[in-house]
């Protein structure tokens, strides 16, 4: 494949084994004045198994260098065009246990961050992190909502959605246990791990049967 740069008519090639049309690629210059190819990659999202999915909200970008596709960005040098996406999730996936572990050096904390800006990284927290933890007392029960207070919090929130079918036999006036899922969009809670009811036997103070912290909602 042949690609002519518009400014100057210098011809770069690519191999058509890689199979890339010409409109996901384009040639640049770099402030030395030398030539290189950007390729865009083509898919919004990368994965680890097809169950967790790494949503981009940014085009990532990789240029060609000695047969070699390469994202200063994200600091990838990957040889194969079809295992880009598996040099995505390899890199997010080394950096954010560093990350976790605060083990990261200065240069792949640069990395980190640009890892971060360019993936919805918000979403991938709410997917991966561990269920959230409540105790509440049930104080209204409607077809389309169960209304709770949480003690802790002095706060009211609402039951809805799917989470409704874990709830069918709740009863105003029951306290209960939750770990549920949070979305981080709105205060209901529409997906539910786990629900128990607390007895009286086992109710404290605060409602926090397990010493644990609860979940700010």
């Amino acid at each position: 494949m042949k690609i002519t740069c518009k400014k100057c008519g210098i011809k770069l090639y690519l191999s058509n084994n890689n199979k890339i049309t010409p409109k996901k690629i384009a040639i640049k210059q770099d402030g030395n004045g030398k030539h290189y190819m950007e390729f865009a990659y083509p898919h919004n999202s990368f994965s680890f198994d097809n169950k967790i999915i790494i949503e981009l909200k940014n085009i990532i970008f990789f240029r060609v260098k000695n047969k070699t596709w390469v994202n200063d960005e994200w600091g990838i040098s990957c040889k194969n065009f079809s295992e880009l996406g598996k040099a995505l999730a390899r890199r997010f996936s080394i950096l954010s246990g560093k990350a976790f572990r605060n083990e990261l050096s200065q240069e792949e904390k640069k990395y980190w961050r640009n890892i971060v800006d360019d993936i919805d990284y918000r979403k991938y927290q709410r997917e991966t992190m561990a269920p959230a933890y409540l105790e509440a007392k049930v104080v209204k029960v409607k077809p389309e909502q169960i209304t709770i207070h949480i003690a802790l919090e002095n706060r009211y929130c609402h039951i809805v959605g799917n989470a409704l079918n874990m709830c069918r036999t709740l009863e105003i006036g029951d306290y209960i246990s939750i770990f549920f899922r949070d979305d981080g969009k709105t205060e209901d809670i529409d997906h539910i791990e786990k629900i128990d009811l607390i007895p009286p036997s086992s109710r404290n103070k605060e409602f926090n049967i397990f010493n644990i912290p609860v979940v700010r909602i």
